[in-house]
């Protein structure tokens, strides 16, 4: 069995290479031979497909290292490729995070037990997690019946680390209070970024003065448009009119003038008798 040895200079005759390395990027693949970064969605598998070329003349026995944060993950995985061809080799790796992993695969062959780098790539890989922070609302209270409609404002954060695509709001449960709309889109929010929505909730006039809580569903879809949802609540404070609590004493004296003005009149003519009628015989 051959022994490892520390890696000195590719020696300068010898002729294989990485023409590809297709790391999983969300739903699909990018290539990433001359490094860059793929994204994949927390527990997903992030998938390496390297591609070796010998532009020998014979066939050969190569190796193939892989560090993940300058931790090696894979050692001394050996492939035979013949002459003037390609191989792939394929290798998975769990996807913890949310974080990005920095890696590194080395390409190599073993020379009376000394191994020989002959190429290596760097690339890395972002392992998404998306959640929405920092959820608050605005402070409301609003009078039951016709004056009972203000604005009720609603903020978030996408806490991730990548784009929440498609965003929306809705509302799940009004507690019996009219809330519109009954959705709100978005769009698309970058992480850490902080977006807001307005409703309008209006009580009806046989809403008990109370407080309620209206349900709120955060709907979104991560980068393999897969989607995700959250549920927050907002409270609101249902109260009687001011107008008709501070004007009380004007509406029944209003209501007893009007009562004064149909009774008196009436009254009156009940008091009037008709005047009779004298007929010849």
């Amino acid at each position: 069995m051959l022994s490892f040895v520390p890696y000195v200079r590719s020696q300068s005759d010898y002729d294989a290479w990485f023409t590809h390395i297709y790391v999983t990027d969300g739903n699909s693949q990018i290539d990433l031979i001359d490094g860059g970064t793929a994204k994949v969605y927390r527990g997903q598998e992030a998938v390496m497909r390297l591609t070796v070329y010998n532009n020998r003349d014979y066939s050969d026995y190569l190796y193939i290292n892989i560090y993940r944060n300058g931790e090696l993950i894979v050692r001394d995985s050996g492939f035979s490729v013949e002459p003037r061809s390609s191989h792939t080799e394929e290798f998975s790796a769990s996807a913890w995070g949310p974080t990005t992993h920095s890696y590194k695969v080395e390409l190599f062959y073993y020379y009376w037990f000394t191994a020989y780098v002959i190429d290596a790539k760097e690339f890395e890989v972002k392992v998404v997690k998306l959640t929405v922070s920092g959820w608050s609302h605005s402070t409301l209270s609003i009078e039951r019946g016709f004056f009972g409609t203000a604005d009720l404002t609603v903020t978030f954060t996408n806490g991730g680390n990548d784009y929440m695509y498609s965003v929306s709001v809705s509302v799940v449960d009004s507690a019996g209070l009219t809330v519109t709309p009954q959705t709100q889109d978005l769009g698309n929010i970058n992480e850490q970024a902080t977006k807001s929505a307005i409703f309008s909730v209006q009580a009806g006039g046989d809403k008990t003065p109370n407080d309620y809580t209206i349900t709120f569903q955060v709907a979104y879809n991560d980068l393999r448009g897969v989607k995700h949802t959250e549920t927050f609540q907002a409270d609101v404070t249902v109260k009687l009119s001011n107008f008709i609590m501070e004007n009380l004493g004007s509406l029944i004296l209003i209501f007893v003038v009007i009562g004064i003005c149909l009774v008196v009149p009436i009254y009156f003519l009940k008091l009037r008798k008709p005047k009779q009628i004298k007929t010849r015989n």
